[in-house]
């Protein structure tokens, strides 16, 4: 089972990629109105997925990085002694 998993995953990237590389390659020097410009999206989408889908990441990853480093200056706050105690 995990060995077709892994290659079905390996098609579909596979197919996503030849698919997104004609879809911005091939689709300039289409003629408007022929017919294999139905099968794609508008071209603006092909520059819009993939920013949107690297600034979510970023966000992601910036945030995650932001809670770690939050919660660690929290933990370490919490370990240190007082020196009023002393």
């Amino acid at each position: 089972m995990p060995c077709f998993a892994g290659q079905a995953y390996v098609a579909l990237t596979a197919t996503l990629f030849a698919y997104y590389t004609l879809w911005c390659l091939a689709t300039p020097y289409i003629d408007e109105g022929h017919p294999l410009l139905r099968v794609f999206p508008p071209r603006y989408y092909a520059v819009l997925l993939p920013t949107l889908t690297g600034v979510i990441l970023a966000s992601v990853t910036v945030g995650f990085i932001g809670c770690v480093m939050v919660g660690s200056a929290i933990r370490s706050a919490e370990q240190k002694p007082d020196l009023k105690d002393l």
